[in-house]
């Protein structure tokens, strides 16, 4: 139990240390002194600080792939089932904006070995989205675009929202949430007949 909630406790201080000052500006002594423990702690629990940030963005990706497929499973209409992933996935910001933030600007520091793992995590959620993009092309309710075109405009738009969204701001995250996908189904939706755009 001590062991866990330690561990546990380490990597909070360091999600909101490399939340606020970015990982590179963040040092070990940093993050202990903190939680006034000795430095040589922290290697009891990691090897090195790259491994701290690994199980920070490991974590956030492995909670996202999860209710992704909780999401899959519990939606049998396809239109909604992707809908609902993407509406999940933006609004992770609620919950995990430290560790999106992490995730986004600091991935690129880790070790090639802890990289590939990342990509791994980064390519299954991908193959979960197009599997269901695919589907809905098949069956005609979305035009016929790569799926490749799709998935990475969407990834690049979500990625990008915890950069501009303020929570005391304007908009409620579930707005920006339903928005994002209005406008992107706007672009996917087959024109109906008759329809003419200039």
């Amino acid at each position: 139990m001590y062991f866990q909630k330690t561990r546990e406790l380490l990597i909070q201080q360091a999600t909101d240390l490399f939340y606020k000052h970015g990982y590179t500006k963040t040092p070990i002594r940093k993050i202990t002194e903190n939680l006034q423990v000795e430095n040589t702690i922290i290697y009891y629990y990691f090897k090195n600080k790259d491994e701290l940030l690994f199980c920070i963005i490991e974590s956030m990706l492995d909670q996202a792939i999860s209710s992704l497929k909780d999401i899959i499973r519990c939606y049998s209409d396809p239109l909604e089932r992707v809908q609902q992933m993407i509406f999940f996935q933006i609004n992770l910001l609620a919950d995990r904006k430290k560790e999106v933030k992490i995730f986004v600007e600091d991935t690129n520091k880790l070790s090639m070995e802890m990289q590939k793992n990342i990509r791994y995590r980064e390519r299954y959620i991908y193959d979960l989205y197009a599997e269901q993009f695919s589907l809905l092309i098949k069956e005609k309710t979305i035009k016929n675009i790569e799926v490749s075109i799709i998935i990475f405009s969407l990834f690049g738009t979500i990625n990008w929202i915890y950069r501009w969204f303020r929570e005391d701001g304007a908009l409620p995250l579930e707005v920006v949430a339903m928005r994002t996908i209005e406008i992107t189904f706007a672009g996917l939706m087959p024109e109906r007949s008759g329809e003419k755009h200039v």
